[in-house]
C-alpha cells in the first residue's frame, strides 16, 4: 500500500471506483478513525459506532463505480456516515416500538449480497479462524463469547469477572491483531476481513 501513502483522498476513491483493493485499503487506514469519531456523535456508543464505521466502508465499496468524480473525499465520507447513522437510528426505533427484524439484519442484508459476489468468502473464513487461533487466550475467551456468542461487555464480565474495561480492551486487542494477521498473511483482503466479520457478527 506504500505506492499509495502520498495519495490524496479524491485521487484514492478515484483508486477505488476503478476496482482497486490497495486504494480501498488506503482509505480505510487513513479514514476508519475519523469516521468512528464522526458516527459516535449520532449514537453516542462506542460499540455501535465502530460497527457503523464497518458499514460506512463497505457501502463505499459496494458503489465504488459512483465515486470517481468525488472533489472532497472528507466531506463525502462525512455524508454516507452521517446517512448510515441516522438511517440506524431510525431502524433502532421502529424495532423498539414495533419489534422489527433487528437493525443489523436489516442493514447488513443488501450490502452483503453485492459485496459477496466479488469476494472469496471461504477464504476469508479461512484466515480468520486461523487469526482467531493465534489470539491470547484471554483474548480469543472475551472476543468469541462477544462476537460468537453475542454476550454484552457487561454480561462478560460478570461471567469471568473481570471489568468492563478490561472486556473491551481485550475486544479491541483481538480486532487488530485479527487485521495485522490479514495483513501480513494476505495483504489484498483486509477488504474481506471488513466484510467477513461484520456478515458474520464479528465486528
Amino acid at each position: 500500500m506504500e505506492k499509495f501513502a502520498n495519495h490524496s483522498g479524491e485521487e484514492l476513491l478515484t483508486g477505488i471506483s476503478s476496482g482497486n483493493r490497495e486504494a480501498f485499503n488506503e482509505i480505510y487506514l487513513r479514514y476508519v478513525v475519523k469516521v468512528m469519531n464522526f458516527v459516535r456523535r449520532f449514537v453516542h456508543c462506542d460499540d455501535e459506532a465502530e460497527d457503523l464505521a464497518q458499514d460506512v466502508f463497505i457501502h463505499l465499496w459496494a458503489n465504488r463505480s459512483k465515486v470517481g468524480d468525488i472533489r472532497n473525499a472528507d466531506a463525502f465520507l462525512n455524508t454516507i456516515s452521517r446517512n448510515i447513522a441516522l438511517k440506524a437510528l431510525r431502524k433502532k426505533s421502529l424495532e423498539v416500538s414495533s419489534n422489527a427484524t433487528p437493525i443489523y439484519e436489516l442493514a447488513h442484508a443488501p450490502i452483503s449480497n453485492a459485496v459477496s459476489e466479488r469476494l472469496d468468502y471461504m477464504e476469508s473464513h479461512r484466515l480468520a479462524q486461523e487469526a482467531i487461533e493465534t489470539l491470547p487466550p484471554q483474548s480469543k475467551t472475551v472476543f468469541l463469547l462477544s462476537r460468537d456468542k453475542g454476550l454484552s461487555c457487561d454480561a462478560i464480565s460478570r461471567q469471568l469477572h473481570i471489568s468492563q474495561n478490561t472486556v473491551k480492551y481485550h475486544i479491541k486487542t483481538a480486532l487488530k491483531q485479527i487485521r495485522t494477521y490479514f495483513e501480513i498473511h494476505s495483504p489484498d483482503t483486509l477488504l474481506s476481513v471488513i466484510c467477513f466479520f461484520s456478515f458474520s457478527g464479528l465486528i
